[in-house]
């Protein structure tokens, strides 16, 4: 069974370089960098919060620089929809909300800022990019706003590298 389960995963994930799985990948990075995985560590797909790091809900977006649709760079956009409805997998309650909101506490947006798409750029930590914004931050600078680009997220926090993001997410953390 191990060994199916390892061709599984070498088959269904082995190509970090499509959006979903370079989201899934920075997901792990950065819950594995916050020291929040173990060896039976498991995603919960569909969650109100990728990430919860103790009472912290932290919703990561991924985008890139590379598609894998385009041969050339393209302007990277991460989605900061509100959202109607929410499941929390710890209580496993679906909620429909009154009026669309943002349900996590934190963003932290990833970019994979090279323009070699390839597994080993996309394991490399030194090809991403970070910026942790707080969802108040979001919702009174953004509103209803549907997706943003790198500029926005620049006059909404800084650039910072995976140490440096995930001292902030730990600081925030400690805030809430």
């Amino acid at each position: 069974m191990e060994k199916n389960l390892q061709r599984f995963a070498l088959w269904a994930a082995g190509d970090l370089t499509g959006n979903r799985m370079r989201g899934l990948y920075a997901e792990w990075l950065l819950a594995e960098r916050l020291g929040l995985l173990n060896s039976d560590s498991t995603r919960v797909e569909w969650d109100r919060a990728d990430i919860r790091f103790g009472n912290t809900l932290i919703e990561v977006k991924t985008s890139g620089i590379m598609q894998q649709w385009s041969v050339s760079p393209t302007a990277p956009r991460f989605s900061i929809a509100p959202q109607n409805v929410v499941w929390d997998a710890a209580s496993n309650v679906t909620k429909k909300l009154s009026e669309p909101a943002r349900t996590s506490h934190l963003y932290v947006f990833c970019l994979h800022r090279s323009e070699e798409l390839t597994n080993s750029s996309v394991l490399a930590e030194t090809n991403w990019q970070f910026w942790v914004v707080p969802t108040r931050v979001l919702d009174a600078e953004c509103a209803n706003q549907k997706s943003i680009g790198l500029s926005g997220l620049d006059t909404l926090a800084e650039r910072l590298d995976l140490d440096q993001a995930v001292s902030a997410i730990t600081k925030f953390r400690h805030q809430v």
